[in-house]
């Protein structure tokens, strides 16, 4: 899948066989026959995998209300929300926006059965509708969810078949997703994950009776791979923590005891998906969608300042507009590199050393004054200075000399974590967030300047922070930290000189729901700011009044911004894979 469509390429020989645009989403049938593509007007496909063509296409009718609501960009332009085989291939589920299931026999004419419930309806906050589907492997039942793992209020439901009638309702919870192997051997028992907090926990039903049987938890905030024995009695886990270290565990099922729980170095690689990723840089596809909800910054701007364009996405670096693509020659396990913003060069930390790589392939390594990891790194301009932080504790290092000097905050602050730095260009001041606090500091001697606590009604988290080149003035992006469901979010302009802020930004409303901002970039004269929102937006506004210039609207979400060398266009990194280029207002 790309945004343009579908490719389908030979296996052996890569080569393409087919394309299909305007596609969204795709499932294989089990018995590998059939091919089913759910495409942006709202119909369904269904392909002969053997004969490469379409043999069946799925209608339906979408309410006045639903139409009018896409268009005016209210919803997103998904009006098929899931798509699901059932085991023996010889009919679908499809979920439509609407809040319907329609069940269709493949071949006929009509669905034999529409199936529709409060839990799986549309609501007024809601800006699109996805399912989790399931049938169970008997073909006696259907398992429907709305895929809401961030709030406490999507439900499995439970549908016998074929009449469609329903069986049970789950309590409200945030049921995330079924795994691959979604089911024990008895054909019975069905596998739920579902987040608390940050962490996932394994859920186990009886389909029949639409009852849960058990429930353990895993400790793990994302689980990338499972593995069910034969036999069903253990499941095997490979996932990471909040502090993203790796694990492996193993479970006994159903009772949910941990056998196992092996701490890693990184998660085993998965060869075919290896071999996969291999296939689509040859073909000119790079990556079909960058980011997601756990890790929204996966492909992000390195360099806009100067021609060509350069996009890191995992370990490579992308460069527009030849399309050419390299190794980034960090670490495998290197997250949370610093990259100049004009490519002259890029930072990282490793256990007790700070890393400088230049344009020129060398490398300078500078010593940390403690032996662990970094949480974040940001180095100056002309590479004399790097401010580094694990947790609460903030350095700035001469990278020179490998002196540090450890800030010193107000106690009430000690304890906050960090989450930004930026230099200016001049190397002469440096500007920090922690939570709730903004503090401005002189880097030679080093000392503080001014910070926001007089002020720290406005503060926020600010999770971003960029300097102006020529303007005493700093921009940051604040956005919650607490609740999943807070999305409080505003950008601050501040006076630097005493950290006093100057005007903030909130994202407009959007009938009665409101975006979160989720990046910005500023223009190298200082008079603007673009932000991106989840809801796909792009806005200009004028740094000096707040005033909002003019805005776009996308179908995927913004994942970073950069203005290019003379200011007159902003490049954006969409999570859908694409990068766009605007005209700056």
């Amino acid at each position: 899948m790309t945004p343009l469509g579908l490719y389908w390429y030979e296996n052996t020989s890569p080569s393409l066989l087919t394309f299909i645009p305007d596609a969204d989403d795709f499932v294989l049938s089990a018995d590998k026959r059939y091919l089913a593509i759910s495409m942006k007007n709202g119909n369904v496909e269904i392909w002969s995998i053997d004969a490469r063509s379409p043999r069946q296409t799925i209608s339906h009718v979408f309410p006045e209300e639903i139409v009018h609501r896409i268009k005016e960009h209210k919803l997103l332009p998904y009006y098929v929300g899931g798509i699901a085989f059932s085991s023996d291939s010889s009919q679908m589920a499809v979920g439509y926006v609407d809040g319907k299931i329609e069940l269709w026999q493949i071949g006929e004419t009509a669905p034999y059965v529409t199936l529709q419930h409060d839990s799986l309806a549309l609501w007024q906050t809601d800006i699109s509708l996805l399912f989790e589907l399931s049938f169970s492997p008997d073909n006696r039942t259907l398992i429907a969810f709305k895929f809401e793992p961030y709030i406490n209020a999507n439900r499995l439901t439970f549908w016998s078949l074929p009449e469609g009638k329903l069986i049970s309702v789950s309590d409200a919870g945030r049921y995330y997703q079924m795994p691959k192997t979604a089911y024990l051997p008895d054909g019975k028992t069905l596998l739920v994950f579902a987040r608390d907090d940050s962490y996932l926990h394994i859920n186990l039903w009886n389909v029949e009776t639409g009852t849960r049987l058990n429930e353990f938890g895993t400790g793990l905030s994302r689980i990338n791979s499972t593995e069910l024995a034969p036999s069903g009695d253990q499941l095997t886990l490979y996932g990471w923590d909040t502090q993203e270290n790796y694990y492996r565990q193993v479970y006994d099922l159903p009772q949910g005891k941990l056998l196992e729980n092996e701490q890693l170095d990184q998660i085993p690689e998965d060869q075919d998906l290896s071999r996969f990723k291999d296939l689509l840089l040859a073909q000119g596809h790079y990556n079909n969608s960058w980011g997601n909800d756990d890790h929204p910054r996966a492909a992000r701007l390195v360099n806009t300042e100067n021609m060509p364009i350069q996009i890191a996405e995992e370990n490579y670096l992308l460069t527009l507009p030849d399309g050419m693509i390299k190794p980034s020659s960090l670490p495998q396990t290197t997250e949370n590199a610093y990259y100049d913003p004009r490519g002259k060069y890029v930072a990282w930390c490793e256990p007790g050393e700070l890393h400088i790589l230049d344009q020129d392939g060398k490398t300078t390594s500078t010593d940390l004054p403690f032996s662990s990891n970094c949480d974040g790194v940001t180095v100056s301009s002309q590479k004399h200075y790097a401010a580094v932080w694990k947790g609460n504790t903030f350095y700035l290092v001469n990278v020179a000399t490998a002196q540090s000097n450890k800030a010193s905050f107000n106690r009430k602050w000690e304890p906050a974590s960090m989450l930004s730095a930026s230099f200016s260009a001049d190397e002469q001041l440096l500007i920090s967030s922690k939570t709730g606090l903004i503090t401005v500091w002189q880097v030679n001697p080093f000392h503080g300047v001014a910070d926001s606590d007089k002020e720290n009604q406005y503060i926020g988290n600010n999770i971003e922070v960029a300097l102006s080149e020529s303007q005493p003035i700093a921009v940051s992006l604040s956005v919650s930290k607490g609740s999943t469901s807070d999305r409080t979010s505003q950008l601050l302009v501040w006076r630097t000189q005493d950290a006093f802020p100057l005007r903030r930004a909130n994202p407009p409303f959007i009938g009665s729901s409101q975006p979160m901002f989720t990046s910005f970039a500023r223009s190298s004269d200082g008079n603007f700011i673009a932000t991106g929102d989840d809801f796909g937006g792009i806005r200009f506004w004028n740094l000096h009044s707040g005033e909002e210039l003019a805005s776009y609207e996308f179908e995927s979400r913004p994942l970073d911004l950069g203005f290019t060398s003379q200011g007159s266009g902003l490049v954006v990194v969409l999570a859908d894979g694409t990068i766009r280029l605007l005209g700056v207002p």
